[in-house]
């Protein structure tokens, strides 16, 4: 499969919300209500830009997060915040929308919705976001190819308390997804597979989801910030055990890539590099999405289009959220998709 270079700009990152052209096109921003303070990025950066925007949708998710009192605080906080904002915006309350957290089926209609609602520019803030959500809405944008014009808005967390720990509080994990990016999807040939790793903080849920399926080979991603390479650092001391032991196997064959937060194409060339070495064989291309999610929606989007009739992920489900994840709002990370 030769590599087609004019799809590594499907996805563009922006300096800022800045890059958009028209300004008067109708708008509608979309996130998620949170405990996590970085869900009020975007919105906070395009008041300051005195962006134009019509509507204003919050997903509401019913997920345990502990302690619970201080979680619900947080979350009581920040939809303040956001109403604030809004009503400074678009002279009117956000509209929330209740959304099953864990459900990718859910999460690709609500996108097929949005892409349906008539608006010409939607600006899709994935930071607080479910990964779940955040892969059924890449895939379901890379489906539609849609003329609506896309931007994706992602805030790094400014620190997060938690990242000297050793691994997660013990919580556990409800379920592990294992599913296809499309209905039309296939899974033969799970012995010649490959797998595209993106890990995070989390070295355990990366354990896990090799566990339910462990490929043939394939490729480990990891994030890289010039801002803030102490995360990529953490990531690989956390997941060196599972690096090492898929690397030292004699029969696989895995590589390990450093990825920019902000390197679309980088991503775009690893989902080709695997779609080609998997699909003479007819054989599946796995995601472990456990990384951040410029590079997940990345990945999801270009597998979702090169390769939609073999791409599935694996994703274990947590039973509860630490309220002390993340502090503060760091960078501000924006993608343009290129789509149609």
């Amino acid at each position: 499969m030769e590599l087609d270079k004019s799809s590594f700009a499907a996805i563009q990152p922006q300096p800022s919300y800045a890059s958009a052209g028209d300004r008067n096109l109708r708008t509608l921003w979309v996130g998620a209500a949170s405990f996590e303070e970085r869900s009020l990025g975007s919105l906070q950066q395009l008041r300051r830009q005195a962006a134009s925007l019509d509507r204003i949708l919050i997903l509401q998710y019913h997920t345990a997060v502990l302690p619970e009192s201080s979680s619900e605080e947080k979350r009581a906080q920040n939809f303040a915040a956001v109403t604030s904002l809004a009503r400074s915006i678009t002279k009117r309350d956000p509209e929330s929308v209740p959304v099953p957290a864990y459900s990718y089926g859910a999460g690709q209609r609500f996108v097929r919705r949005l892409l349906d609602s008539g608006y010409e520019r939607i600006i899709i803030d994935v930071s607080c976001l479910t990964k779940i959500h955040t892969l059924a809405i890449a895939a379901g944008m890379a489906a539609a190819r849609s003329d609506t014009e896309i931007w994706i808005a992602y805030a790094v967390p400014e620190n997060y308390p938690g990242i000297g720990r050793s691994s997660r509080t013990g919580e556990g994990w409800q379920d592990i997804i294992v599913a296809p990016l499309s209905e039309s999807a296939r899974f033969f040939n799970e012995n010649s597979g490959r797998g595209i790793v993106m890990i995070g903080h989390e070295a355990d849920r990366l354990i896990i989801g090799l566990s339910e399926i462990e490929p043939a080979g394939g490729t480990i991603i990891v994030a890289s910030s010039a801002q803030r390479p102490d995360l990529a650092e953490v990531s690989l001391r956390r997941n060196q055990r599972v690096i090492r032991q898929l690397r030292g196997m004699r029969s696989a064959h895995w590589s390990k890539k450093t990825v920019d937060l902000c390197d679309c194409a980088g991503i775009a060339r690893v989902v080709d590099e695997e779609v080609s070495r998997a699909s003479p064989e007819g054989a599946p291309v796995i995601l472990f999405p456990y990384g951040p999610k410029p590079h997940l929606f990345t990945a999801t989007y270009e597998l979702a289009q090169r390769y939609t009739e073999n791409g599935w992920f694996v994703y274990p489900i947590p039973l509860s959220y630490d309220a002390s994840y993340s502090e503060g709002i760091g960078q501000l990370v924006w993608l343009q998709v290129r789509n149609g």
